[in-house]
């Protein structure tokens, strides 16, 4: 296993960081990346505003030639309550011991560097992304923006000496479930027929109106 350094304002480097979990996904009926462009845009330094203010330094691991994992530190002081911790983030790898022991000494050696005294993550790249390692809930498909990891990442984690700092749950409300439960028909019910609620569908011909107040709600 080889370990090479890669910048993400050089195309080929950012698609071969990309398209790593999308590969790994086809083996993972549940898995869910979401969109490539997405993908693209979160790590691209002149199109997603958080690398202004946010450094950091991503790695690929490489086999005979192959991408078989992917890992980033971010330098430390991003996190308030642990001003000293750099972030881990995007760690995507096959199923191997030796892939992801590469790719984290060559995080936590990155982290030393920058002067860190640990190593917490995986912020992908902060809380307003996907974040954590999924521990629970495998069989079920990750909804939009929420990450999917296979069981074995947690096993390298822990194995690792990693614990949890914060749990992170993820609920879902299907249709079914909603109307067979009174009380949030009810609830429903009363917003309704409140005379300063209007409830409206979003208005695709005014797009970039409608985003900026939905991202401002």
């Amino acid at each position: 296993v080889t370990i090479e350094e890669v910048f993400m304002s050089r195309r080929t480097h950012r698609r071969a960081f990309v398209d790593l979990p999308f590969r790994l996904s086809t083996h993972h009926p549940a898995w869910r990346p979401g969109l490539r462009a997405l993908a693209d845009q979160i790590l691209h330094p002149g199109r997603n505003p958080f690398w202004r203010r946010q450094s950091g330094s991503f790695f690929l691991a490489r086999r005979g030639g192959r991408t078989v994992g992917r890992m980033a530190v971010l330098d430390p002081g991003s996190i308030p309550d642990a001003a000293d911790a750099a972030v881990l983030a995007f760690p995507d790898f096959e199923d191997d011991g030796a892939v992801f022991t590469a790719l984290l000494d060559a995080v936590e050696r990155r982290a030393c560097e920058r002067g860190a005294g640990s190593v917490l993550g995986p912020l992908n790249p902060d809380l307003h992304h996907d974040v954590g390692v999924l521990v629970r809930g495998h069989e079920l498909r990750n909804a939009a923006f929420m990450g999917y990891q296979p069981s074995y990442y947690r096993r390298h984690f822990e194995g690792a000496g990693f614990a949890g700092w914060s749990d992170f749950h993820a609920w879902g409300l299907y249709r079914e479930w909603f109307n067979a439960e009174g009380r949030l028909q009810r609830l429903a019910q009363r917003v309704e027929r409140d005379p300063r609620v209007r409830i409206r569908a979003l208005d695709l011909s005014r797009y970039d109106d409608e985003l900026r107040l939905f991202h401002r709600l």
